[in-house]
């Protein structure tokens, strides 16, 4: 496989992680106006306005997501590019799956992307009262952590597509794509559950 393709495919699997965290985000923004607004029947804001919410702030998240998972990912999907395409050149077994091997390194690229290429400090003043204090950059254990987890799902959904790439089983791609946008719904609904309860 040339090695235009693994980049390709690669940074095409990020893209579609990138989809799949907005069409989370979009059922918990959903979960979020039908617990608020229908259940508990919000007397601030009509049930057309409540209704409206979600597909008016669908678009802006979409960017955002895509923007923000291309600043935190990007460079350890290139580092992990890299690592498959040495192992596929020399025709390892388990080629595909070499990828792996380097989360540990992939996750802490990642985090310092996210610790000092986003937004994290974010505050417009207005939220904040005497116990606040500044966000501090850098990686503690349970940061490190969150951040294994979260590249572990990245990296593994790399290989998997990758897998089916390789292998033409465009069948099962389109199984693998809908169970995972399948998850996604759940999770998105999971997430506002859970902040409820």
């Amino acid at each position: 496989m040339p090695i235009n393709a693994i980049f390709s495919s690669f940074y095409k699997s990020l893209f579609l992680i990138s989809i799949l965290v907005s069409i989370a985000i979009f059922f918990s923004i959903l979960s979020n106006v039908i617990f608020i607004d229908f259940l508990r029947v919000n007397p601030n804001r009509s049930q057309l306005h409540a209704a409206s919410l979600p597909f008016i702030f669908l678009p802006i998240v979409l960017i955002c997501d895509i923007l923000a998972t291309g600043v935190v990912f990007s460079f350890s999907q290139l580092f992990q590019a890299v690592i498959a395409n040495h192992f596929v050149k020399k025709n390892q077994k388990h080629a595909l799956y070499a990828s792996a091997l380097a989360i540990p390194f992939s996750a802490v690229f990642s985090w310092y992307c996210y610790d000092y290429l986003t937004p994290t400090n974010f505050n417009l003043g207005i939220n904040t009262d005497s116990s606040w204090t500044p966000y501090q950059h850098g990686m503690t254990v349970s940061r490190y952590f969150v951040m294994l987890c979260l590249q572990s799902c990245v990296t593994f959904f790399s290989i998997f597509r990758f897998k089916f790439e390789i292998e033409a089983r465009h069948k099962h791609a389109k199984y693998f794509l809908f169970a995972m946008v399948c998850f996604s719904c759940f999770a998105g609904v999971a997430l506002e559950v859970i902040k409820r309860v």
